[in-house]
């Protein structure tokens, strides 16, 4: 048990000094993230945000969430924040344009539009 206790602090401990020169270790609670996150439910309402400024639902599988800066030159990703309902949830494709972010999501089985829950993140050198 102690010498799984050792590794598993010097996993930790090497993981934070791999991570100590990228952007996870400077946005850390208390720092200003350039970008911001958010959590949208399938209606398209906020759940959680940070920098996000509105959010919309305008059709099946489609989002637009806008954001406080722009994020042309942001990297932004989204996924599909799954339950205990959905076995095979979907998939999500973003576009970014200006202070917007265009969030499409489909059904895996399906590959039609279907509305979920997803959760994004934008992260900006400065």
């Amino acid at each position: 048990m102690l010498q799984k206790l050792a590794f598993t602090t010097l996993a930790v401990a090497g993981l934070l000094a791999l991570t100590a020169g990228t952007g996870f270790a400077q946005n850390a609670p208390g720092k200003k993230m350039a970008g911001g996150y958010a959590v949208i439910n399938s209606d398209g309402s906020v759940q959680v945000q940070h920098n996000v400024t509105s959010a919309s639902h305008s059709n099946t599988g489609v989002y637009y969430v806008q954001m406080a800066r722009k994020v042309d030159n942001c990297a932004a990703t989204a996924t599909i924040a799954g339950d205990s309902q959905t076995l095979a949830p979907g998939y999500v494709v973003i576009a970014k344009q200006g202070d917007m972010i265009n969030v499409n999501t489909y059904a895996t089985l399906t590959l039609l539009p279907e509305d979920y829950k997803f959760d994004l993140i934008v992260d900006c050198a400065k």
